[in-house]
């Protein structure tokens, strides 16, 4: 059962961007001029941070009916665990996240459901997460087969450009890290091998001294 309800909700999804121009007859094409980018475009992290990064959308003239996501991470470095919808669709249907940790891939794609109008605006289309896992730099990015469906771009992707992210990974323990605090001293005197009562004795001989000088002027 679960098996042919996913195949049904592929073919749902399909159907939206193989139909593309059929939905899109008599209205005139825009100009591909959607952006996708990967938001924060820069992040540092720590070995063993879980962490999110979000695919934002801007479609200027456009009216985007999907968004086939390609992205490519390094899997020495980052482990990708999920890839939620985001806020941008009013309603969707998307298909199963394919995410390799072995490639260092994620394959989802995300439509409004068929007869839908497509929609314009900003928002976040997609959110990822991620686990921080070996100490480096590392670039999350679009592949170039990425495709965004808009209205009037049959059979070409309304996509005009994306933008990656780049994630500092440090040693975990590294923040906050270095040379350890100098000592610091007591407010004591230290031990010259001389003890109190000594000193004491000898400071009271001296008063005793310069007091019988005095009586003998």
């Amino acid at each position: 059962m679960m098996e042919t309800a996913l195949v049904k909700r592929l073919v749902r999804v399909l159907v939206v961007f193989t139909s593309i121009g059929i939905f899109a007859t008599g209205v005139a094409g825009a100009a591909a001029d959607t952006t996708l980018k990967l938001s924060p475009s820069a992040a540092s992290q720590s070995v063993g941070d879980t962490f999110t990064v979000s695919v934002e959308i801007d479609t200027g003239v456009n009216e985007v009916l999907g968004v086939e996501h390609h992205i490519s991470f390094d899997a020495t470095e980052l482990t990708a665990e999920e890839i939620i919808p985001g806020t941008f669709f009013d309603s969707f249907e998307d298909t199963t996240p394919v995410i390799s940790n072995t490639l260092g891939t994620i394959d989802y794609t995300i439509t409004v459901p068929a007869g839908v109008s497509g929609q314009s605006g900003k928002g976040t289309v997609a959110v990822i997460t991620f686990v921080a896992e070996q100490a480096g730099t590392s670039t999350i990015s679009f592949d170039s087969d990425t495709v965004v469906a808009a209205t009037g771009e049959s059979g070409k992707s309304a996509l005009s450009s994306t933008l990656p992210a780049n994630i500092t990974i440090s040693s975990s323990g590294a923040v906050g890290g270095g040379a350890p605090p100098a000592a610091t001293t007591s407010g004591t005197l230290p031990d010259a091998g001389i003890a109190s009562p000594t000193i004491m004795a000898f400071g009271i001989g001296i008063i005793l001294l310069m007091g019988s000088l005095l009586l003998a002027l």
